[in-house]
């Protein structure tokens, strides 16, 4: 499912403190003002409220390394790195 706008979010939030961060609450007060809405769950309040506490970013801000493929050291690998440092006898 495609996520919220940035509106949707500020007003999810806005609910939210308006409710004194009680979820339950919020949800069913959000979809009282928005009915036309789509009505976020619990989590949806939950993950909000976490990276506004913790990031400040209304909207799910991507790794900048999503997506990256990540390497598993092994000790060929880690020889073939340290090899050139040898060769310069530090």
């Amino acid at each position: 499912m495609d996520a919220y706008s940035l509106r949707a979010y500020s007003n999810i939030y806005l609910i939210l403190g308006s409710c004194h961060n009680n979820f339950n609450a919020a949800i069913r007060e959000y979809a009282e003002q928005y009915p036309e809405r789509r009505h976020p769950i619990r989590e949806v309040f939950r993950r909000l409220d976490d990276r506004m506490r913790t990031t400040g970013h209304v909207i799910p801000v991507q790794s900048a390394d999503a997506g990256q493929v990540h390497f598993r050291p092994t000790p060929q690998l880690e020889e073939r790195v340290l090899q050139p440092l040898k060769r310069m006898k530090l």
